[in-house]
């Protein structure tokens, strides 16, 4: 039993901590217009968003950035892209 609890505590202090650094950022516009017209046969509803994203990490010499955009207002602006460096 006293060996149970030696190597217990001593696999509890031998804990590591992995830190990275992650930002986040970006920013997005959405639109939803609604026409209501006296009939229904020229109803219409319109949806569109533009959409920018940027994930950038580190950790020791190792950094990935990942960036996305979608636009469905004024296509084909998608693109998406990945670079790690270290």
């Amino acid at each position: 039993m006293k060996k149970q609890l030696l190597i217990a505590a001593v696999a509890a202090t031998m804990t590591s901590v992995a830190m990275a650094d992650i930002s986040l950022t970006g920013d997005a516009k959405v639109n939803y217009t609604n026409v209501d017209s006296q009939s229904d046969v020229n109803d219409s509803n319109t949806f569109k968003h533009d959409i920018n994203l940027t994930l950038q990490g580190s950790n020791g010499g190792t950094g990935v950035l990942v960036r996305t955009s979608t636009n469905e207002k004024n296509l084909p602006r998608q693109y998406s892209s990945v670079s790690i460096n270290s």
